[in-house]
Formats: structure tokens, sequence, C-alpha cells
């Protein structure tokens, strides 16, 4: 049996309108990932260059990319206990 990963899913209950309505996004077209700090600017870029297309784009950038952004930002080793 193969499973499915879950259907990703955005709920934006912040809108320009201040409607309060908010939104979700779902229907999922495409997944961009980084896993080291070298590849972050490079996802960003993409999600900026999908937005640009006229795509909507959510995500997240974790505490663990932000010597992606400064290398005087530091994060513990994932090897330390």
């Amino acid at each position: 049996m193969t499973r499915r990963p879950p259907e990703l899913r955005c709920r934006i209950d912040h809108t320009a309108a201040g409607d309060g309505g908010g939104v979700e996004l779902r229907r999922l077209v495409g997944r961009l990932e980084a896993w080291r700090a070298s590849e972050v600017a490079d996802v960003l870029d993409e999600a900026e260059g999908a937005a640009g297309r006229g795509r909507y784009v959510c995500g997240y950038v974790a505490y663990d990319a932000a010597p992606a952004f400064d290398a005087a930002f530091r994060i513990p080793s994932p090897n330390c206990r």
C-alpha cells in the first residue's frame, strides 16, 4: 500500500480587503523546499517568480534558515544534544 502525502493547505485569515473573510489555498501546484542555507535564496527566488507569474504563493521560513540571510546568525548543530 502506497501512502499519499497529506494535502497541503494554507489559510490566510487577514486579507487586504479587511473583510475578515480569509482565504484557503488548496490544489497544490508545486512545492519548493530548501534543506540547506545555501538553497534558501534560490527557493525564495522561485517563489517570487511564481507570484510574478500570477500564482498564489504561501509558506514559511524556519528559524533554522537564518544563516542564509546573515552568516552572523548561528543555529545549534543538528547533531547537538
